[in-house]
C-alpha cells in the first residue's frame, strides 16, 4: 500500500507527500527487520527534505537514521552523529514537538549502549518532558520502560520494578499485548537480578502466555530464553531444557544466531548438570559452531563496510580527476577562442593577445602538474598502506621463528611465509622509489 501511495505521491509532485511515503517505508521496513531497505528509503527521504528545504522533515529523518544505525553495533557512532544533527536542527528552530522527543530518546539509547548511563538518563528525561507536554501517554510509558532498563543497569532494582509495573499495567489496560509481554520479560529479568525468583518466574510465565496467544515468535523466543535461565537458577533443569529447546526451534527458523549462542550455552550447562555429558558435548559443539558463524558474519559485514568506503573514496577521486580534465579541455577551448579573436583583431592588439595566450598556457601547465602530483601522491600513499601491515607481519613471524620448541615443519612454513613477506616488502619499497 505504501509503495502504491509513493507512486501516486510522485505524480502530485508534492514534496511533503513524497517525503511522508519514504518516511513511512523507512519505518515499516525497519519493523520487518530489513534494515538495508529502511536505510535506502531514509536516504530518499533525506534527498526530498534537502532539495525542498524541509527542515523539520530533515531533522526527523536524521533521527530515523540514528535509530536504524543504532540497531547495528558497528554503526553506533554513526548513529550518534545523525541524532546530534537532528537535535541541532530542532534546537536552531526552537522546536519542542513530539518528534524531537523521539530524537532525544534515541540519543539516550546510544549513550546507554556506550555505558554512559548518567547521560542516557538525562536524555530520556528530556524526551519524557516533551511527551508530557504533548500529552503523548504511549510514548511516556515507553520512555519510562527505557528508564527502568537504565535503572536496572545501575542496580536500582526497586525503582526499575516500580517503573516497569506501571508500564506493564498501562499496556495491559490499553490492549497492547505484545508491548506488555516485552516489558514483562524485562520485569522478569529485574526480579531475577533482585533475587525475587518467584516473581521473576510469574512475570516470565505471563510473557510466554501472551506471546503464544498472539503468535509473536520473536517475543516468545526472548520470553522462553529468560524463563529457561531463571528455571536453571532455581534448579528446575528439566523444565529449563524444555523451554530452551522450544526457543531453539524458533531461533533456527528466524536465523537468530545471537539468541542461539545463549540457547546452546544454556542447554550445555543444563545437560552437564543433569549428568548427560554426551548431550552436553553435542551442545558445546553447536555453541562453538554458532559462535564461529556469528563472528564470520560480523567479519563479512565489516568487510562490506570497508569495501563500500573504499569504493566511495575511489569514486570521489575519479570525479576530481574528471573535473580537472574537463577544466583543462575547457581551458584549451578558451585558448583557441582567444587565438581566433587575436587572428581577426587589430594588429596593435597582437601583443596583448600573445600575453593572454602565454598566461593561459601557464595555467594549463600548472593544472597538469597538479594532476601529476596528485597521481604520484596517490601511488605513494597506496604503497605506504601496503608496507605497514607487511612490516607487522614480518615482525611477528621473526618473533615466532625465534621460539626454540618450534616444530621443523612449522618452522619451514613460517620461513617460507617470512621470505615471501620480505619479498613483498621489497617490491613495495621499489614502488615507493618509483613514485619518488
Amino acid at each position: 500500500n505504501l509503495l502504491q501511495a509513493l507512486k501516486h505521491a510522485k505524480k502530485t509532485k508534492l514534496p511533503l507527500l513524497i517525503f511522508e511515503c519514504y518516511s513511512r517505508l523507512t519505518q515499516e521496513n525497519a519493523r520487518l527487520g530489513d534494515e538495508d531497505a529502511a536505510v535506502e528509503y531514509a536516504k530518499e527521504a533525506e534527498k526530498v527534505a534537502l532539495s525542498n528545504n524541509l527542515w523539520e522533515e530533515l531533522a526527523y529523518i536524521y533521527g530515523q537514521f540514528g535509530k536504524l544505525y543504532n540497531l547495528r553495533s558497528s554503526k553506533t557512532e554513526v548513529a550518534l552523529k545523525y541524532l546530534l544533527k537532528s537535535d541541532s536542527i530542532y534546537e536552531a528552530h526552537d522546536f519542542a514537538g513530539y518528534r524531537r522527543g523521539f530524537t532525544l530518546s534515541f540519543i539516550g539509547d546510544v549513550y546507554q549502549s556506550f555505558g554512559k548511563l548518567d547521560k542516557a538518563i538525562v536524555y530520556q528525561q528530556q524526551a519524557m518532558a516533551i511527551f508530557k507536554k504533548e500529552n503523548n501517554e504511549t510514548q511516556q510509558k515507553f520512555t519510562l520502560g527505557k528508564l527502568a532498563f537504565i535503572e536496572s543497569k545501575r542496580e536500582n532494582y526497586t525503582t526499575a520494578i516500580a517503573y516497569l509495573t506501571d508500564v506493564v499495567n498501562y499496556y495491559k489496560t490499553n490492549g497492547f499485548p505484545i508491548q506488555e509481554a516485552n516489558f514483562l520479560v524485562v520485569l522478569s529479568d529485574v526480579y531475577d537480578k533482585n533475587g525475587q525468583k518467584d516473581k521473576a518466574l510469574e512475570a516470565g510465565k505471563q510473557a510466554i502466555e501472551l506471546t503464544r496467544l498472539h503468535k509473536h515468535d520473536a517475543g516468545l523466543m526472548m520470553a522462553l530464553i529468560k524463563q529457561a535461565e531463571v528455571l536453571r537458577e532455581t534448579n528446575n533443569l528439566t523444565k529449563s531444557n524444555k523451554l530452551a529447546l522450544e526457543a531453539e526451534t524458533i531461533a533456527l527458523e528466524m536465523d537468530a544466531y545471537d539468541e542461539l549462542v545463549e540457547i546452546y550455552d544454556l542447554l550445555y550447562e543444563n545437560s552437564e548438570s543433569l549428568g548427560n555429558f554426551q548431550q552436553a558435548y553435542s551442545y558445546s559443539k553447536e555453541f562453538r559452531r554458532v559462535s564461529d558463524t556469528l563472528t564470520a558474519r560480523e567479519n563479512i559485514e565489516k568487510a562490506k563496510e570497508l569495501e563500500a568506503r573504499y569504493q566511495s573514496e575511489k569514486k570521489e577521486k575519479e570525479i576530481q580527476l574528471l573535473q580537472a580534465e574537463n577544466e583543462l579541455i575547457e581551458q584549451q577551448k578558451n585558448n583557441q577562442r582567444n587565438l581566433l579573436l587575436a587572428g581577426i583583431g587589430i594588429l596593435v592588439l597582437v601583443g596583448i593577445v600573445f600575453f593572454f595566450v602565454y598566461q593561459n598556457r601557464q595555467k594549463t601547465h600548472k593544472k597538469l602538474k597538479e594532476l601529476d602530483d596528485f597521481k604520484s601522491k596517490l601511488f605513494a600513499n597506496i604503497s605506504h598502506e601496503f608496507r605497514t601491515p607487511l612490516t607487522l607481519i614480518s615482525g611477528y613471524l621473526q618473533k615466532h621463528l625465534e621460539y626454540r620448541d618450534l616444530q621443523p615443519q612449522d618452522k619451514q612454513e613460517l620461513e617460507t611465509i617470512y621470505r615471501n613477506s620480505n619479498r613483498l616488502e621489497e617490491l613495495v619499497n621499489q614502488m615507493l622509489d618509483l613514485a619518488k
